[in-house]
Formats: C-alpha cells, sequence, structure tokens
C-alpha cells in the first residue's frame, strides 16, 4: 500500500476511509455511553524516522484524524 500512496492515490483515500469511518463510529458511540477516555494512535515510525513522508502524512492520516477528535470530545454541558 506505501507505493499506492504515489501510483493510486484514489485507491489509498477509499482503503483509509473504511477503518476511519468504523472508528468515528465507534467513538462517537462511546462517548455516549460516557467513558473516560478514548485511545487513538497509529504506528507510522521506523527506527530511523516515519515511513512515510510528512508531507504523505499530511494528505492522507492528518485530515482522518483532525476531523475525528472534535467527535471524539463530550460536549460540555452547564
Amino acid at each position: 500500500m506505501l507505493l499506492d500512496l504515489v501510483l493510486n492515490p484514489e485507491l489509498v483515500e477509499h482503503l483509509l476511509d473504511i477503518p476511519f469511518h468504523y472508528h468515528l463510529t465507534a467513538a462517537k458511540r462511546l462517548v455516549e455511553l460516557g467513558v473516560d477516555m478514548i485511545q487513538i494512535g497509529d504506528d507510522v515510525g521506523a527506527q530511523e524516522g516515519m515511513l512515510m513522508s510528512p508531507r504523505t502524512w499530511r494528505r492522507f492520516l492528518k485530515p482522518r484524524m483532525a476531523s475525528s477528535l472534535p467527535h471524539s470530545k463530550p460536549s460540555i454541558r452547564s
């Protein structure tokens, strides 16, 4: 799939959307249930640096992570 980041980015976008939507749905449900914490993370690092360039990470992974965070926080009620 790393090669597809360059050769077939549309496929990568589609493939990354599958787990993204699953985890987003789960996070929303967990917030509804009142959990105290949701842990997220991806392993994009290797011994000497990232597995992909920061530019590629910003294109494919960062937008999904950024758009899921607001849904993972409970609304504050006064």
